[in-house]
């Protein structure tokens, strides 16, 4: 994918090792109605760290995984996971992942390397029209979609395989 992305023209902009921390209340009231709350830390290779409060929405109906998603930086993912444990919820997932961002026609093309599942590529952009199209011109198709999010994938992996499923790192 890195060849088709270079010989369309896209422009990586870099690589960072994220850590994903999943919140949820104890009821797991979240996660049933379709809600995820998240806090991301991200370790770029010159040592820079971002930290990323992200809650996403229900997916909604369509091919592609489309849903409201809001975000906030903050200054230290410590101290945001402290707010949140005091405020009951727990951590229901941790995992690392390795992502390099490119940029290419408008859409940011990530591609990510997860432990125990391998590699996947996300198109973000501005509609599903530009990322429908992003995808034909890197020669992707519809069998090439992944329904079902890394949580939901981590999850059955460890499940299946007996692993610990609440913390998975490289």
């Amino acid at each position: 994918m890195r060849h088709r992305l270079r010989a369309a023209g896209a422009v990586c902009r870099g690589t960072v090792l994220e850590s994903n921390r999943f919140y949820d209340w104890p009821d797991e009231r979240l996660d049933r109605s379709g809600w995820t709350l998240r806090v991301r830390r991200a370790e770029a290779a010159d040592g820079g760290t971002t930290v990323t409060v992200t809650c996403k929405g229900p997916r909604r109906p369509g091919p592609l995984k489309v849903r409201e998603e809001r975000e906030f930086h903050a200054d230290d993912a410590d101290a945001v996971a402290a707010v949140l444990d005091a405020m009951g919820m727990v951590r229901t997932l941790t995992f690392e992942k390795r992502r390099a961002t490119w940029m290419l026609d408008g859409c940011t093309v990530v591609l990510d390397e997860v432990p125990h599942l391998g590699h996947f590529m996300e198109i973000e952009g501005a509609g599903e029209d530009a990322v429908t199209r992003l995808a034909r011109t890197l020669g992707l198709t519809d069998a090439d979609l992944e329904p079902h999010t890394y949580s939901r994938l981590l999850t059955r992996y460890c499940d299946a395989h007996g692993l610990d499923g609440t913390r998975i790192t490289f």
